[in-house]
């Protein structure tokens, strides 16, 4: 699978790209919502794994983009966020996936077999 992971911490997209390359997965990583969006744009990825907080556009607004202009990818689009009650509520309304940071490596390979992820 190409998973884009789109987090501006250095140590966790780090921690998830290695996670993920592990389980022999592609992974790009993309530190702002701009760049997400350009990558979005460009590539076609299995799974998107998306911080709310980043410079530029913002996990939400990148998740509402992708709902607009790309709803095909918005089944394999995974908020995370460790500001659990605001993105819980977003996600309740949206129908968006979420996981809460910070999460074990068990979390996120439990998330990897429910949606592909």
């Amino acid at each position: 699978m190409r998973i884009l992971v789109a987090d501006d911490s250095e140590t966790m997209s780090a921690l998830v790209n290695d996670i993920l390359t592990a389980e022999g997965h592609e992974v790009d990583v993309a530190r702002t919502g701009t760049e997400a969006w350009q990558k979005l744009s460009a590539w076609t990825y299995d799974a998107i794994l998306c911080d709310v907080v980043l410079p530029g556009i913002d996990g939400l607004r990148l998740y509402r983009r992708v709902v607009d202009l790309r709803p095909e990818v918005v089944s394999r689009f995974v908020l995370m966020s460790g500001r659990t009650e605001h993105v819980r509520r977003f996600a309740e309304a949206t129908g968006a996936t979420f996981l809460a940071k910070p999460f074990q490596v068990r979390e996120l390979c439990e998330q990897h077999q429910k949606n592909g992820v």
